[in-house]
């Protein structure tokens, strides 16, 4: 297409591709992030998703399988709020195999004081769609995934279907952070324009009415947006209702002990850092984590509950486990947390292959890990680990927090990292980390877990970056 062979090119992105992260995943070079308008359109979830159907996110027993598009209004008044930002051309191939299921469309949006030449895609017919690729191609992208639920194949026209929990959920919370980037300015009407003039596919129903219908498919607090939230409640009012409804499984009878079953001291100070000082604010973008060894789940659910985009590695061991909890909670917090079966030392490459790379995520958790790599002498492997997931050039922060155990060899792995890593260390008892995680000891582990006898090693939190190329 050689009318799009521009040095960069800017994209209208009115989904998923309304949240930064989620762009960076496929165009890691976007820039220039910002809100516009495009007028005489309309927007739908009008669009089964096959990506969804492949990774199992799709709820096929209640229909919730539909991803958005937009197409032109006969209403003068249409318009559809969203983003633009702008690529390289050597990333345009990427942006059009991501969204090959639509029809490339430029378009003039409407910035606070232009008007902006842009790429995006529109809706089509199925029958438009297959005529881009032969029936073995088509078969290969879609048919697949599709025959055990829709025998043609059929991705377009399919007006019994409804969103996909998780990703409306998404859309709802970046029509929120627009609103509050926007302020009282053109475009603050993001959330409203989303939830009253996008419809389902039926072109009738609007997403604020489906959701009052279906008000027990989605956490509470995205139902406040829906129905209007309750002044009276604060932000951390709500987080810790959020955190308040995290379940664990119990362990016993479900699978063998360990010690990435349980949650410990230094699970417990994290937790209370993030909270306090990286996800405290409900105007602050989402914030994109990972929580490397996640054990039984509970740092990756916790962050989860105070509204970041999480997702969490174990090994085969406690895999399942970590992978049940996540499961277990989903309903709870109203969001899919994404779990990567990742042992230190397995290629990053390969593991995150279709997912975000370690480098698009705000933070890296890595919680109470040295003393695994000290029990199985394979401190050398963690550190290989620790730097395969942040290469040189990441400007991802490691949050690593530890209970002090084996001092001596401590050091030794704490100056390897010294080396590589620019490091601050939170003074975990002048930051009250420490009183606040033992008042909520008894309330995070199982009673079997306490010992009165036992007093915990003391706790260490540490801050990195990856050194610049010099």
């Amino acid at each position: 297409m050689s009318e799009f062979d521009l040095s960069s090119i800017t994209i209208f992105g009115y989904g998923s591709l309304m949240t930064l992260s989620s762009v960076l995943t496929t165009m890691p070079d976007a820039s220039n992030f910002r809100y516009a308008t495009l007028y005489g359109y309309k927007r739908s979830f009008s669009l089964i998703s096959v990506n969804a159907t492949r990774n199992g996110t799709s709820r096929w027993a209640t229909n919730e399988t539909a991803a958005l598009a937009i197409s032109p209004s006969d209403s003068k008044d249409a318009f559809v709020r969203g983003c633009v930002f702008d690529i390289p051309a050597t990333q345009m191939d990427a942006y059009k195999e991501r969204e090959h299921r639509y029809k490339l469309m430029k378009v003039d949006v409407f910035e606070a004081d232009k008007t902006t030449s842009a790429i995006t895609v529109v809706a089509q017919t199925n029958d438009e769609y297959r005529s881009t690729m032969t029936e073995e191609q088509y078969h290969e992208k879609v048919g697949q995934y599709m025959q055990p639920y829709i025998p043609s194949g059929d991705l377009w026209e399919q007006t019994h279907m409804f969103p996909l929990r998780g990703y409306l959920e998404k859309c709802i919370l970046a029509s929120v952070d627009m609103d509050a980037a926007t302020g009282s300015g053109e475009g603050s009407d993001g959330l409203s324009n989303f939830l009253d003039d996008c419809m389902l596919a039926d072109g009738i129903t609007s997403i604020r009415s489906y959701m009052k219908s279906n008000s027990e498919r989605f956490s509470s607090d995205v139902m406040s947006l829906v129905t209007g939230r309750d002044a009276s409640e604060t932000f951390e009012e709500i987080i810790e209702r959020r955190l308040g409804s995290v379940k664990m499984l119990p362990v016993a009878g479900l699978f063998n002990g360990g010690t990435g079953f349980m949650t410990w001291n230094a699970a417990l100070v994290t937790k209370e850092f993030l909270k306090t000082q990286r996800l405290q604010s409900d105007a602050m973008p989402r914030k994109r984590v990972l929580d490397i060894s996640s054990g039984n789940g509970f740092l990756a659910l916790a962050a989860a509950a105070m509204g970041a985009d999480v997702t969490a590695t174990e090994c085969f061991l406690a895999f399942k486990l970590l992978e049940a909890n996540c499961k277990h909670n989903e309903n709870n917090l109203g969001q899919h947390i994404d779990t990567i079966e990742y042992a230190w030392g397995d290629d990053v490459l390969e593991k995150f292959a279709r997912r975000p790379s370690p480098k698009d995520f705000d933070m890296i958790i890595m919680s109470d890990l040295l003393y695994i790599s000290f029990r199985d002498d394979i401190e050398d492997i963690f550190l290989q680990a620790i730097l395969d997931i942040m290469p040189l050039g990441s400007t991802t922060e490691l949050i690593f927090c530890f209970e002090q155990r084996k001092l001596e060899r401590e050091e030794i792995f704490l100056t390897q990292l010294y080396d590589q890593f620019t490091v601050t260390e939170v003074d975990v008892v002048q930051e009250g980390l420490i009183r606040a995680c033992t008042e909520n000891d008894a309330g995070e582990r199982e009673e079997s877990d306490l010992n009165m006898f036992y007093v915990p090693p003391p706790v260490r939190l540490l801050l990195m970056k990856r050194k610049p190329i010099l």
